[in-house]
């Protein structure tokens, strides 16, 4: 979540939206059920806190509308709005990953601030259902062997844009995309959402 300069941290944002319900607005660049919308409004939800959604197509459309003052904040993907962080246009306020983003160490993630809402940006390899298992392996040594050996140059680009690299592996990946699932399809049901 980030937004220009109104708020200094997280909890000024929930504090006026607690005493102003409605009043604030954010722009989301996944549209009205996009990965963006739903980090933010379970996050919100967890906060006990209601802000109203502008959804976007897309992430430039969305950090264009917060930098041109049509929104009060942005949920955003860190790499569309990591620029304009560093020019000091967008003050980034909460991050959804497990751990802080080592090119902004003073942003807390959702769970240091209590809220179990925890969702990292990841690129994935995906073979369709049913792909032999020796294909599946062969992918999966020919990923781990191109990670490894340009370790270095990977870590150096994704964290220009403010990424981190966490390679996990075809099992560890299957794992991290279940949990989710189950994640996501609990906290959808408890979610006010509609299409807008």
């Amino acid at each position: 979540m980030q937004q220009g300069a109104r708020w200094k941290n997280i909890q000024e944002l929930l504090a006026e939206a607690k005493k102003n319900p409605g009043k604030i607005s954010y722009v989301s660049g996944s549209g009205a059920l996009g990965i963006t919308t739903l980090i933010a409004e379970a996050f919100f939800k967890e906060a006990g806190v209601k802000l109203n959604l502008i959804p976007a197509q897309g992430s430039g459309p969305a950090v264009t509308a917060i930098l041109g003052g049509h929104t009060d904040a942005v949920s955003s993907q860190i790499t569309p709005a990591f620029p304009h962080i560093q020019a000091g246009t967008l003050r980034p306020l909460v991050v959804s990953s497990d751990k802080r983003v080592p090119a902004l160490p003073n942003v807390p993630t959702a769970l240091d601030l209590g809220y179990k809402v925890t969702v990292p940006s990841l690129y994935g390899l995906l073979a369709p259902k049913g792909t032999p298992k020796e294909v599946v392996e062969a992918l999966a040594l020919a990923a781990k062997k191109a990670s490894e050996d340009h370790k270095a140059a990977i870590e150096a680009s994704l964290s220009k844009a403010g990424m981190v690299v966490n390679y996990t592996g075809a099992e560890g990946f299957a794992k991290f995309l279940m949990s989710q699932d189950e994640y996501w399809g609990k906290t959808i049901a408890t979610l006010d959402l509609k299409m807008q």
